[in-house]
């Protein structure tokens, strides 16, 4: 699905598959808010869900993805990430309000989709770019990050949402799930054997 998006506009894609950042603070992070020799990105509470600031370590291909940006500094535009649009003189009140320079990228990620041949949008029942944060969820935790380290990466304010997100290791809950059913066969296969002798 990363080969299929446009342009460079897989890198955010990358990196909330990496994180779980929200599609809006992703879009709005300002240079200002990288730190580069600590190694982090801090998100003032004012462009967070939660209203508290988040603050996140960088590592790996996440710091790799927010160093090419920075290197990538268009001097008269303040946004880490940007847009198809983004060019001298633009003018600030053409920018998205909620994604700033990147914008929704919502047509992006359907033509991604499609090109990887993937059904998109919630009416469809297929993925949307808020689905990233599952899959977010998901790795860290398989990958065996602790549950409090994978609410501070995502910026997941309760473990009880959290826990919607984590869709914890599929394989294992495969697993499981088969287990369960083999066990359900054999007590069933019991119950029929226990009621045909109670007949005879």
């Amino acid at each position: 699905m990363r080969r299929s998006f446009p342009g460079t506009r897989s890198t955010p894609f990358d990196f909330a598959l990496l994180y779980g950042t929200r599609k809006g603070q992703l879009a709005r992070t300002l240079r200002r808010f990288v730190d580069l020799d600590g190694g982090v990105i801090e998100w003032p509470k004012s462009e967070c869900k939660a209203r508290k600031p988040h603050k996140l370590p960088l590592e790996g291909e996440g710091f790799a993805i927010v160093e090419r940006a920075m290197a990538n500094a268009r001097p008269w535009c303040p946004y880490l990430f940007h847009g198809r649009d983004c060019a001298p003189g633009r003018k600030p009140e053409s920018m998205s309000k909620r994604y700033g320079c990147l914008g929704n990228l919502r047509v992006a990620f359907q033509k991604a989709c499609r090109g990887a041949g993937i059904p998109s949008g919630r009416a469809s029942g297929g993925v949307v770019f808020h689905s990233t944060r599952s899959t977010c969820a998901t790795n860290l935790r398989a990958a065996g990050l602790g549950e409090d380290d994978c609410m501070r990466v995502g910026g997941w304010r309760t473990r009880e949402v959290f826990q919607r997100y984590n869709l914890t290791d599929v394989d294992q809950l495969r697993e499981r799930l088969a287990a369960a059913r083999t066990q359900a066969t054999v007590v069933r296969l019991a119950d029929k054997r226990k009621a045909k002798r109670a007949k005879g």
